[in-house]
Order: structure tokens, then C-alpha cells, then sequence
């Protein structure tokens, strides 16, 4: 199997997200999507280190939404080029991008400019942003990904930081198609779990019925 770069995964999870707000006519928020398809990227962790200064980050590093129906402009160049200058120039501005870095991975939430993402992406111009804000992720050393028979995907967790607010060790995969190949990319190992009867199976299977979180997460609709 061919190196896939873990710069090209976030990508490709970044792409996976585009496609699933066109092909299901929503608009899903940057921390509404991570916390449904990456199992302990916990909002609640999230270390406030403002100030950092602007940087230029590839726009398929970052996950942002077509918030409340902005169009194309008429001058994307000069649009692009205002924004980037005064994200330099003003990082506190009401205007100036941020973005929320996740864990080790070169992935980016979109905070204050969720909008102009897809601007950047579709122009392919790298984009101009302050790093405001870090959410923690567990190492791949601590994570094992389990596969069940009938191929459903758990992720489980041992590193006891990352644990706090959670009532399990181990969380559906609900996604795997977008998920499994991005943490296998960062280094998680994967244990298959053969049979019904496996003790890890049935007690995944008797746990997972219940939930595993102090606040329930907003659900992506992709019926």
C-alpha cells in the first residue's frame, strides 16, 4: 500500500465534508462535523491561546461551511486579497480569519470567517489566518480502531485526559468511510474483532446502546 501523507487525509476528510453538505443540501458547522466523524475531539477541551500572528494555510486544510447563504462576489481577487490584508494587518479584527487547530493533525476548524473557506478552495488561493485556538486529540499510540464482524468500526480510547466527560472508553465509528482512513494514516493500529461471541465484541455491542456523553452532540442529518 502506497504512503498516503496525513496532510493528504485531512484533505480528503475536508473534501469528504464538501460533498456531504452539497449531497444533502446542509450546511454543517465546523465543530458540529469533527465531533460527529472524529470519535474524542472533545469541544470542551479546546485551549484559548489567542494572539498568535497570521499565517497562510491551504485552504483544503480547513474545514469551514457556506454560512448563511453567502454567494460567490463579484471580485473574488480583490475580495481575497482585502480579507488576507487584513487579517495581517488587524488580527483582531471582527473580520480577520482565526481557525482552531486540531490535535497534531494539519487540519483547521474555520472560527470567525467560516464562509470564505469554500472561496479560497474553489480559487485554490491559500488563505490568511490566525491560529486562535487548539483542540486537543489523543495520541494514535493511545487509540486502537476495532473492526466488528459484520464490519462495523469502533475507536478506543486509554489515554485518561482525553476521557474526562466521557462514560466509555470506546466510541462508534459513525462514519468510517471518512473516519477509519484518516487515523489509520496518523498511526492508530487496528484489532479485529472476528466473532459474535469475542468478550471485546459483545461488550462494546452491550455499551454502545447507551450514551456516552455528558451533553448529547448535534446530529448531522445524512439520510
Amino acid at each position: 500500500m502506497a504512503y498516503k501523507p496525513l496532510s493528504q487525509a485531512c484533505a480528503e476528510l475536508v473534501a469528504a465534508k464538501n460533498k456531504l453538505d452539497a449531497k444533502h443540501g446542509i450546511q454543517a458547522l465546523p465543530m458540529t462535523f469533527i465531533s460527529q466523524v472524529l470519535p474524542f475531539a472533545n469541544a470542551k477541551r479546546i485551549n484559548h491561546h489567542f494572539g498568535e500572528a497570521a499565517t497562510m494555510l491551504s485552504p483544503n486544510q480547513i474545514i469551514g461551511c457556506n454560512w448563511r447563504g453567502h454567494k460567490m462576489p463579484d471580485d473574488p481577487e480583490g475580495t481575497m486579497l482585502r480579507l488576507d490584508t487584513l487579517t495581517q494587518r488587524d488580527p483582531g479584527h471582527r473580520e480577520a480569519a482565526t481557525v482552531i487547530k486540531v490535535g497534531p493533525f494539519p487540519l483547521y476548524l474555520a472560527d470567525q470567517g467560516k464562509c470564505r473557506v469554500r472561496l479560497y478552495q474553489h480559487y485554490q488561493r491559500p488563505m490568511n489566518v490566525r491560529i486562535s485556538q487548539a483542540l486537543p486529540y489523543p495520541a494514535a499510540e493511545s487509540l486502537t480502531l476495532l473492526r466488528g464482524p459484520l464490519n462495523q468500526w469502533w475507536l478506543r480510547c486509554t489515554d485518561r485526559e482525553a476521557l474526562r466527560g466521557y462514560r466509555l472508553n470506546t466510541e462508534d465509528i459513525a462514519f468510517p468511510e471518512i473516519t477509519v482512513p484518516l487515523l489509520k494514516t496518523y498511526g492508530v493500529a487496528v484489532k479485529w474483532v472476528w466473532q459474535f461471541n469475542d468478550p471485546v465484541y459483545l461488550r462494546i455491542r452491550r455499551d454502545s446502546y447507551g450514551s456516552n456523553h455528558a451533553q448529547p452532540r448535534e446530529a448531522i442529518d445524512v439520510s
